[in-house]
């Protein structure tokens, strides 16, 4: 997963995922939950 510059980092703990947001791509995020990352 590439991390852009402006990008934020957030982490969900109810759901479990990492979530990517790109503020530089108008909002655009992507999440990833940590049983998905293998």
């Amino acid at each position: 997963m590439q991390v852009m510059p402006g990008a934020t980092l957030k982490y969900e703990l109810i759901t479990d995922e990492l979530c990517l947001t790109a503020a530089s791509v108008g909002g655009e995020y992507e999440c990833k939950t940590m049983a998905d990352s293998e």
